[in-house]
């Protein structure tokens, strides 16, 4: 049996269309068949030269808690002015990774408590109280809840 070049699976999709070597799933000597990647029939190849960049954010605490729009701030930035909490963020989309940067407040050390969709709610991080401290969290989301992934401490001033 022949299948189409989108149906073939292949070591390296984009050797293969360089090549021109769709090969077929019954041809035992096409070195590129494997099973792991598919693909489908390009004209050109499309890569990210200089990798995906999400610009940081800002984000302000008001009557003690932080509002955080994950459609607007994937990757969100946030100094210490109080005793706060993250509240439940918005616009969450399943199989996303966000990222939260803290740094501590200048002069007295401050407190971050986290609304109860981040997870685990018993490991998540207390951030530094060395004063200027920066910590970063980094988190999976599974549409529903944000899942601690990392979590770099004090990582400067």
């Amino acid at each position: 049996m022949t299948n189409t070049a989108k149906d073939n699976y292949v070591a390296d999709p984009i050797d293969a269309i360089a090549d021109g070597d769709y090969g077929t799933l019954d041809d035992a000597s096409d070195t590129d068949q494997t099973k792991g990647f598919i693909y489908s029939q390009v004209a050109t190849y499309v890569g990210l030269k200089n990798g995906a960049n999400f610009n940081a954010i800002p984000l302000t605490s008001t009557a003690a808690s932080i509002a955080w729009n994950l459609a607007t701030a994937q990757v969100a930035i946030h100094t210490m002015t109080e005793n706060t909490t993250i509240a439940e963020p918005t616009n969450m989309i399943s199989g996303a990774t966000y990222t939260f940067r803290v740094t501590q407040h200048a002069s007295a050390a401050k407190t971050l408590a986290y609304n109860s969709v981040f997870r685990p709610a018993a490991n998540l991080p207390i951030i530094s109280t060395a004063l200027g401290a920066v910590d970063i969290m980094e988190f999976y989301c599974t549409g529903t809840t944000l899942e601690l992934k990392n979590f770099v401490q004090n990582v400067g001033t």
